[in-house]
């Protein structure tokens, strides 16, 4: 399954970033809390064509490197050495650092005393921006080896440095004289006219923006408390980190307790004894606990997996308290509201509000569904324990979740991991996602020979370090692009994810050569076990394509400051272009050139499992993204107005939001989490929204330009041009416009997002049993969706029971009416606050009244040049829109509802009583524009309140397209359609009594079943009614009646169908759903 979430992890400090006063680099890494992980061994040709023949056999390297062995002699020599990794010791660490802060300090005091009527661009801005670039790559290489190295004395001495460098990275950016040689520099600048680029004013714009924003308008007293608050802050940071990376617990399981765990994954444990009892030893890394949550067959072991992984780091939980209240302190000092409202001010959300409305709106789409995927693996997890003997258990628990949903995948689409993954093994995946990148980006990998005269000796055997050339073209003048390294395996006190590190950015000084890029890779793949070759499982092949996407952003950027290079962009923008780049993984054309069985050489991945590995991509699609929602909301509150919870109630706050977003529980168990959650704890505090928020301009960027051709190069060239190359250089949106031809809009995203919740609800409803008799089902499914909804806001459930309402009377139809009208009256304004926010519009005409201009009524039609001034021709529009969307719910929500019922539910919910209040809770009354004698009566009309509601879903329409409409028109209806549906039913089931028979078996013969109850009692009879067909002879329909006696009862019901056989048949399953309470 996908690996669907992408986050950030804490990385080394940028000196540039913190001299400059811009968000600190980080790395770019998938897997919120828990992503599984790949094998890999050694790889063969990684894209250059001159590269030797290489095998495990001929090797002399360790058999877990990644590359091929390179030939210093045909080695194309880049025009910049790598940094030297080989000469790093403790000692060098710290000294290179304090030399660098040195260095820094002496420029910076040369800046300052540059008399103030000689600050300009050119004698401030720029040279501060290449010297701080200069100090990154002398620095960062350094910081970064607490996350790689082996030797715990050289990561302590790296995270000693980081220190060092936040430390004064925060004096740096909060001195005043620097802060007002910059004011000076941009005064001269703005009093003379000077000529500037576009990146280059926008560095000097945000120079003096995040200055502002990191205390320089503070007197010197807050400011020095300002600093000191922020020094704390970014010590903590980095011990949450360390904690995090060199967690080494692990548990003890006997071989009984991981029944269920693959072989070759248990193969892998070390064994340890213990009171005599061989057992496994089991680490808290994914490559170790992941089987076993999502494959050991015994609850208990899976509880403890669980648990133990969430205590792991508990010794963080008074840390992120700490965090919370600290970072909300200096926000407040600043003068912001919150730390949020402090973080999100430059990134595209721009506020808390906008991000929480945000999420409220994911959420009420995605609840939903959620709910459904809930109830069908709980059927599935009843199965399972009465398969394998266990005790009755009807909750939904934390360990039950990725047990159970690997179970489904498997049942609904006969897709087993362990044979999925057989045509994945590394050597080939590798060589063809590079392939892919290659053709795509046209650049290819050259391995760097591990000799003193290239530079090529990186931190650990285990790591990989390659030249970067454009394709075809390596040597040549001007080809070079940078340098990637691949450290792909786990190993003791190693950063324990996936991630990419920006180490070194690139930049373009004047009248210089270019400044190469330096990029790393950080995964944990399992290593091979007895000699075979290792496979990867599909999440970890669309983990590593992803990836290689932040990868190439940081290789490809050609800013002209290394400020804006690679993925120095927003931070709710960073995860787009790889969120994008994960469809390739879901491509079918792709897939079997990345796939080759493991055994059968060249044999690739078979359609039939193609399609079902793409089905399986929305699958349970509901609560995969309620956990997303999960994180982000936790995330969000804690930085808001959660800030000042004790240690214990941070740790609850985290359990109890899980169970309410995520639908999953611990119980009655309290375990702090939070306490592992490294990407709030670091640089990604208040982001992980983002994740969510950047879906909608990833998938509009690939629907509109890849989505016909995803291997199109004159494609891949324009993402490459108007993506990557400008990094962060120019607004995120100018480069979403500059790509896409247009604005971006969310119609893609909504598109995905429905489309795969009706392609997860397809499986999630899929029966045995076909044709008519699956409709209950479907319909149930579909009823769980609706009743969240009311359930949520307190109002009283409907029945559980989908009953079919036999064909009315006009007297029963107008109760029925007055009823429902009622009920939507009572359920309107107290669902209000529940509804979906609206989609932001710009333009007035639905709320304009004809009579605010004097509308001229034409005979016929307008002349030509005359617009639309008011909301009349707006409200038809939107009436049909409304009607349209109405129907199609009733229709999948209640498909046994014969069509008179239909009609008057629809009528219910669209009729101008309904309209005007919702009118109303949209506050739509209010902004009615007309003369100012009507205004009053008008905007208290209900016909006019209900025709500007209809205008106003014209206007959404217009302005955002279907998918935007279609989305709030059901975030609105859905808890309404269940309140209509079940006050009619009161009135039809009044008027017709409940037979009160035994109990009549529904078989797939409902039409034998019934004769048969017949016969066999006093007074009961069945007689069908006329028949009748309409409709064209290529699309027929059939209609036939049916009035059933017992004893002085009637009941009546009517059935419809292609033939008269089905129409018959589902007149039958309607009666005895309809009249039957056990058979519901």
């Amino acid at each position: 399954m996908l690996v669907r979430s992408s986050v950030k992890a804490r990385s080394p400090a940028s000196l540039a970033r913190l001299t400059l006063a811009s968000p600190r680099r980080v790395a770019n890494t998938t897997v919120p809390p828990l992503a599984s992980a790949a094998i890999a061994p050694s790889l063969l040709h990684l894209n250059n064509p001159s590269a030797r023949s290489f095998s495990l056999s001929s090797c002399n390297r360790k058999p877990f490197a990644m590359a091929p062995a390179a030939d210093p002699a045909s080695y194309p020599q880049p025009p910049v050495l790598p940094p030297s990794w080989s000469s790093f010791t403790p000692e060098l660490v710290a000294s290179s650092v304090d030399q660098a802060l040195a260095d820094s300090t002496a420029f910076l005091d040369q800046l300052v005393a540059i008399p103030p009527a000689d600050r300009t661009f050119e004698s401030v801005v720029r040279p501060l921006a290449l010297q701080s670039a200069e100090a990154d790559r002398k620095i960062e290489p350094a910081l970064f080896l607490q996350y790689v190295h082996a030797d715990k004395a050289m990561r302590d001495a790296s995270v000693d440095a980081d220190k060092k460098v936040n430390d004064w990275g925060l004096e740096a950016l909060t001195r005043k004289d620097v802060y007002e040689a910059l004011l000076d520099a941009q005064k001269h600048t703005q009093d003379n006219a000077v000529q500037l680029n576009d990146e280059e004013k926008r560095l000097l714009d945000r120079l003096v923006l995040e200055r502002k924003r990191n205390g320089l308008g503070l007197d010197d007293d807050k400011r020095k408390q300002y600093l000191d608050l922020k020094k704390r802050i970014t010590a903590v940071e980095i011990d949450f980190q360390k904690a995090c990376n060199e967690e080494n617990g692990f548990l003890l399981f006997t071989k009984e307790e991981l029944d269920g765990v693959p072989d070759e994954v248990r193969s892998g444990y070390p064994q340890i004894e213990e009171d005599g009892v061989k057992k496994y030893k089991v680490t808290h890394k994914t490559p170790d606990i992941i089987p076993i949550f999502k494959s050991a067959h015994l609850p208990a072991t899976r509880k403890r997996a669980n648990l133990s992984y969430e205590a792991k780091t508990l010794q963080n939980v008074p840390l992120m308290r700490e965090l919370a209240a600290l970072r909300h302190e200096a926000a407040q000092l600043l003068g912001y509201e919150n730390h949020a409202a402090w973080v999100l001010e430059p990134k595209m959300a721009k506020t808390p509000r906008e991000v929480e409305a945000f999420l409220e709106d994911l959420e009420e789409k995605l609840r939903p569904l959620g709910l459904a995927e809930r109830e069908k693996l709980l059927e599935l997890k009843r199965e399972e324990h009465e398969k394998r003997g266990l005790g009755k258990d009807e909750t939904f628990w934390l360990w039950d979740y990725r047990y159970l949903d690997r179970l489904f995948v498997e049942k609904t689409l006969d897709l087993d991991d362990d044979v999925l993954k057989q045509y994945f093994p590394v050597t080939h995946v590798v060589t063809e996602v590079l392939n892919v990148y290659k053709e795509l980006l046209g650049v290819e990998l050259v391995p760097v020979p591990r000799t003193k005269e290239a530079a090529g000796e990186t931190w650990h055997p285990d790591a990989d370090m390659y030249a970067v050339w454009e394709t075809g073209r390596a040597g040549h003048e001007g080809a070079f692009v940078g340098f990637l390294h691949l450290d792909l395996f786990p190993r003791e006190g190693k950063y324990s994810h996936a991630a990419v590190w920006g180490l070194i950015p690139g930049w373009t000084p004047p009248n210089e050569g270019r400044q190469y890029p330096v990029v790393c890779m950080v995964a944990n793949l399992a290593k091979p076990t007895e000699g075979k070759e290792p496979t990867m499982k599909h999440n970890d092949v669309v983990t590593f394509f992803h990836e290689m996407g932040h990868a190439y952003h940081g290789l490809l950027s050609k800013t002209q400051f290394a400020r804006f290079h690679g993925t120095a962009v927003a931070r709710d923008f960073v995860e787009a272009p790889s969120q994008m780049l994960e469809n390739w993984t879901w491509t079918p054309s792709v897939l079997k050139r990345i796939s080759s069985h493991v055994d059968r050489k060249g044999e690739v991945l078979p359609d039939a499992l193609i399609d079902k590995l793409v089905a399986s991509r929305n699958v349970n699609q509901g609560l995969f993204n309620l956990r997303q929602l999960f994180f982000a909301k936790y995330d969000m509150q804690l930085h808001t107005d959660k800030y000042a919870l004790s240690e214990d109630e941070m740790s609850k706050l985290w359990c109890n939001l899980r169970e309410e977003t995520s639908l999953v529980t611990i119980g009655d168990e309290v375990v702090g989490g939070q306490s592992g959650f490294a990407h709030i704890a670091g640089a990604f505090f208040a982001h992980y929204y983002g994740y969510l928020w950047s879906q909608v301009f990833s998938a509009d960027m690939y629907e509109s330009v890849f989505a016909q051709d995803p291997m199109s190069p004159d494609a891949g060239q324009r993402y490459r041009k108007e993506i990557l190359e400008v990094g962060g250089a120019r607004d995120e949106m100018d480069s979403l416009v500059a790509f896409l031809g247009r604005k971006p809009t969310n119609d893609a995203f909504l598109k995905h997002l429905l489309g795969g919740a009706n392609s997860a609800m397809s499986c999630v409803l899929s029966s045995a049993v076909s044709g008519v008799l699956s409709l209950g089902e479907r319909a149930t499914k579909m009823r769980v969706i609706c009743r969240s909804h009311h359930l949520a806001a307190g109002l009283p459930p409907a029945d559980a029971l989908v009953r079919p309402i036999a064909r009315s009377t006009g007297k029963m139809a107008n109760a029925g009416q007055l009823e429902a009208r009622a009920a939507l009256a009572e359920a309107i304004p107290k669902l209000a606050s529940s509804f979906p926010p609206a989609p932001s519009l710009t333009g007035r005409t639905h709320f304009v009244h004809s009579s605010a201009h004097g509308a001229t009524h034409w005979t016929f039609e307008a002349p030509e040049g005359e617009t639309v001034r008011d909301y009349e021709r707006l409200e038809h529009v939107g009436d049909a829109l409304l009607g349209a969307e109405v129907t199609l719910m009733v229709h999948e929500a209640y498909p046994r509802l014969v069509v008179g019922i239909r009609s008057l539910v629809k009528s219910a919910l669209v009729e101008n009583e309904a309209l005007a209040l919702l009118s109303a809770a949209y506050g739509l009354p209010e902004q009615i524009s007309a003369t100012l004698a009507q205004t009053h009566s008008l905007r208290n009309n209900a016909s006019v309140r209900a025709c500007v509601f209809e205008a106003f879903l014209a206007a959404i329409y217009e302005e955002h397209g279907w998918a935007t409409l279609s989305a709030f028109l059901r975030g609105v209806f859905a808890p309404l359609l269940p309140i209509a549906v079940e006050a009619m039913r009161v009135v039809y089931q009044q008027s017709q009594p409940q037979l009160d028979v035994g109990a009549l078996p529904i078989t797939l013969n409902p039409i034998g079943a019934l004769n048969e109850w017949a016969q066999h009692g006093v007074k009961r009879s069945i007689h069908w009614g006329d028949s009748d067909g309409y409709g064209p002879p290529h699309c027929r329909t059939w209609s036939i009646k049916l009035v059933v006696k017992a004893g002085d009862d009637l009941y009546r019901q009517e059935g419809f169908g292609e033939t008269l056989k089905k129409a018959k048949t589902t007149c039958m399953v309607s009666f005895c759903l309809a009249s039957f309470d056990h058979c519901g």
